[in-house]
């Protein structure tokens, strides 16, 4: 059956000579060029324009099924983006000597398309044969895509509204595209992957937060420099879809480069990325949990549209050649660790991490004796995460809790999670210093257990002890 997808996958992007390119800079915005360089581009066509030999701007021509409103729409982001987060290094568009931040340009084959023009930001590219990224740059990297994520959530625009097939949540779209991935055993990882995304993703994402994000903040779309990210580029994937959809896309691009150090250097990179990404945002446990499996599949959807692309000559092979063979490794890796060893893998509190007698050991080799003994030692409970009075295995069976300090409470309490995470994001200190926080939780002590302190100092250490 057909795919319903946005028009502008399904075109050829527009073919501008060097010339005309130079003269479209000059006429539609002032630019003053004496060369230009093609960039490349999957929908769009992109010129490096330069003035004898210095860099001067750069100038995207539109795919001519391009919506306006899109167009519009990324304009919008990007001054969005400074505006409240002034530190952001977010390449601004430029004025078009008419007005607004686009203008349209006849090409010489007749075909009339809208120009845009950005300033030019430092940095170069990471590519993925460079090997790693640094730590450093990954939890900058993760930190900058969270900071732009939190510009955006005010966004409302119909714009992003669109069935951008690049966006994790339309991966169920992809079956009829798979008869493109002519490699029998690619194809059936990516098959896989889909039966994972359907069965276990697609039914939680709507319970997932949503908004418009960037949509594809990849290594071809961040400058770096000097160890810092100092350039975010090219919003063409913008989209409104649950958050985690955007964060499972970078991490699928940036692993490109870790790929080579196996399955636990792509883990590795994942954690320090999303250390960087949580010191803004935080991320729900729901959302940690199903990350592993948009991971996989984003794989499997730069899979599928790329040997699409080329297979109906919106392509040239060798533009995505070399990403395709790292993609289908990392799927393989992925597909391989099973769906709980992906979430244990990324923090998620309910991936369980291995069988029982095998945790007992691993248990036994890094804890050692230093620990107390396994409650019920012969059969210990394996437990994956509580709710309320109830404890829960790695089989799913459930245990009514009567002796873990949460009678009163529970585990997983909303409230006392939400205390937790806002205290330990400010300070984590002990009694010796002077904190109000303590002193007003001390307070409301006493008028809970009418203990008043040097009354009844046992009680009132074990109340404030616990």
């Amino acid at each position: 059956r057909p795919v319903s997808m946005d028009a502008a996958m399904q075109c050829l992007p527009p073919r501008l000579e060097e010339a005309e390119a130079i003269s479209a800079g000059s006429v539609l915005y002032g630019v003053e060029a004496d060369s230009g360089e093609s960039l490349g581009s999957e929908r769009d066509e992109v010129w490096l324009l330069l003035l004898q030999g210095t860099r001067v701007a750069v100038l995207k021509i539109a795919n001519s099924a391009e919506s306006t409103h899109t167009l519009d729409m990324e304009a919008q982001a990007a001054q969005l983006a400074v505006r409240l987060d002034p530190e952001l290094p977010v390449a601004q568009p430029r004025s078009a000597a008419g007005g607004g931040f686009r203008a349209a340009w006849i090409a010489r084959d007749g075909a009339s398309h809208w120009v845009r023009c950005y300033d030019l930001l430092p940095g170069m590219h990471h590519q993925p044969d460079a090997g790693p990224l640094g730590d450093a740059i990954l939890l900058a990297w993760g930190a900058t895509s969270a900071r732009l994520a939190r510009t955006l959530r005010g966004l409302h625009t119909p714009a992003a509204a669109r069935r951008l097939l690049w966006d994790v949540q339309h991966a169920n779209l992809l079956r009829p595209l798979l008869k493109h991935v002519r490699d029998p055993l690619v194809q059936s990882l990516c098959l896989e992957a889909l039966d994972v995304f359907e069965t276990r993703v697609l039914p939680r994402l709507p319970h997932m937060r949503h908004q418009v994000v960037h949509g594809d903040l990849n290594l071809g779309n961040v400058l770096l420099q000097d160890g810092r990210v100092s350039g975010i580029l090219d919003f063409g994937d913008m989209t409104y879809t649950a958050l985690v959809c955007d964060i499972g896309v970078m991490i699928a691009n940036l692993a490109n480069a870790h790929v080579k150090g196996g399955v636990e250097e792509m883990m590795r990179m994942a954690r320090v990325l999303l250390d960087g990404y949580t010191q803004i945002v935080a991320l729900e446990v729901e959302e940690l949990d199903l990350l592993g499996d948009i991971w996989l599949t984003r794989c499997a959807t730069e899979l599928v549209l790329s040997n699409w692309r080329v297979d109906t000559g919106l392509e040239a092979p060798e533009r995505s050649a070399p990403d395709m063979h790292r993609f289908a490794q990392q799927l393989n890796f992925l597909l391989a660790l099973g769906t709980d060893a992906r979430a244990a893998g990324l923090g998620s509190g309910k991936g369980a991490s291995g069988e029982t007698y095998e945790l007992v050991q691993r248990r036994d080799a890094s804890i050692g004796p230093g620990s107390e003994p396994l409650s019920y030692g012969d059969r210990p409970i394996h437990v994956t995460h509580g709710e309320g009075t109830w404890l829960f295995d790695k089989s799913g069976r459930r245990y009514l809790d009567m002796y873990n300090n949460v009678p009163c409470i529970g585990h997983s309490h909303p409230r006392v999670v939400r205390a937790m995470f806002a205290q330990a994001s400010k300070i984590n200190i002990n009694m010796r210093y002077l904190h109000a926080g303590a002193i007003s939780l001390a307070e409301r002590l006493i008028r809970t257990t009418q203990i008043v302190p040097g009354g009844g100092g046992g009680a009132w250490g074990e109340a404030t002890q616990s």
